[in-house]
Parts: C-alpha cells; sequence; structure tokens
C-alpha cells in the first residue's frame, strides 16, 4: 500500500490516540519543554501527522511548521489548529525522505518521533554507507541530560 492513502485512513485515529494516550502526550511535551529553547523558536515538525504537538507547541508561542505526507491529516491539522485559535507557521504536503525543497537555516529544531525516525536513520544510514563507506563515521558525543549529538543532530 502507498504511504499516503495508508497514513490518511488513519488521520482522526492517530488524532485519538493521545487523547486515549495522556501519559505518553504528557512525557513528550516534558522533553520538548526540557530540550527546546524557549520561544521564540522555529520548530519543523516532520512527520506530525493531524498536528497534536504541533499546536500544543504553537500555543506555548514557538513558530511550528508541520510537514505530513498525509493530505488528510494536514487537512485535520488545520481545523484542529483552527479550533484550538492557534496558526502554524505553514503546512506541507511532503515526503520526509527528500527535504530537498526546504531551507534548513529556517529552523531552529527539528521534531521527528516514532516509526518514521527509524525508517529515516535506516535509509540515511544506507545512503551514508554506499556514498562515504571509506570516510570516518563522526564519533557520538555524549552530553549531561542523555542527549548525543551526531553532525548537526541532536537526539533526545
Amino acid at each position: 500500500m502507498e504511504a499516503e492513502p495508508f497514513y490518511d485512513q488513519f488521520a482522526p485515529r492517530e488524532w485519538e490516540r493521545l487523547e486515549r494516550h495522556r501519559t505518553e502526550f504528557a512525557v513528550t511535551l516534558r522533553a520538548l519543554d526540557e530540550f527546546l529553547s524557549a520561544p521564540p523558536y522555529a520548530v519543523l515538525n516532520i512527520g506530525g501527522g493531524p498536528g497534536r504537538y504541533s499546536i500544543e507547541l504553537a500555543r506555548q508561542g514557538y513558530t511550528v511548521t508541520l510537514l505530513d505526507i498525509s493530505g488528510e491529516s494536514l487537512r485535520l491539522a488545520r481545523q484542529k489548529a483552527a479550533e484550538a485559535q492557534v496558526s502554524l507557521a505553514g503546512y506541507i504536503h511532503g515526503n520526509a525522505l527528500d527535504l530537498s525543497e526546504l531551507d534548513e537555516s529556517s529552523f531552529d529544531a527539528v521534531l521527528l518521533m516514532g516509526p518514521l525516525l527509524s525508517k529515516l536513520m535506516r535509509t540515511c544510514a544506507k545512503s551514508a554507507s554506499s556514498q562515504h563507506a571509506k570516510q570516518p563515521v563522526p564519533k557520538r558525543t555524549s552530553t549531561e541530560k542523555g542527549t548525543y549529538h551526531e553532525g548537526r543532530i541532536r537526539f533526545l
């Protein structure tokens, strides 16, 4: 099955999932609060589905752009943002595996969670191994907060 129709059919369920799993939502927001700098701060939420986290971050004063492969998720995100009386900076209908059209300097942080992160990391690893097989791999460095940095990417 193609990715977009698959995610389109589950947009409402994904919005409702975090109603049922409030602990997951609260713990994730707490982690974001700890690791994101205070607003104003521009966040790109890749694969954020119907925008549950995007809307909450916008409510807190962040400038959030939501990118998702599902047109139905983006439609639901617009509706839910309007209901919450918040504005997102943008809604991008796109694929997380091709961000070539985005200006990375426009964002201070990127939010990428769940299965999409695993898929993206596998794709990047395959690409890196085929393109840079003879180049040394950058070392990971631990920080006091339990995160590590690899190049310009910060993993929580």
